[in-house]
């Protein structure tokens, strides 16, 4: 993003046409690049979340198997 910072600022600057749209289909091709990081970020942050919820989900199903187990040696 950086990146891309830097080249809208010396687009802003330039005079050259050809220099200038050079410069913007390069900061396009930052923006997919971007985007689709943005997008794996947030599959990324899903599965943390889902996974999270399966680990509670999981222990509390050992808890109650554990109880079970207890109840059924008396």
């Amino acid at each position: 993003m950086e990146q891309r910072q830097k080249l809208y600022n010396k687009i802003r600057r330039c005079k050259d046409t050809d220099l200038k749209s050079k410069l913007q289909t390069e900061t396009k091709s930052y923006s997919k690049e971007i985007k689709e990081l943005r997008k794996q970020i947030k599959l990324c942050n899903g599965i943390e979340e889902r996974s999270k919820q399966m680990e509670q989900t999981l222990s509390t199903i050992q808890e109650k198997e554990r109880g079970k187990n207890r109840y059924e040696r008396y």
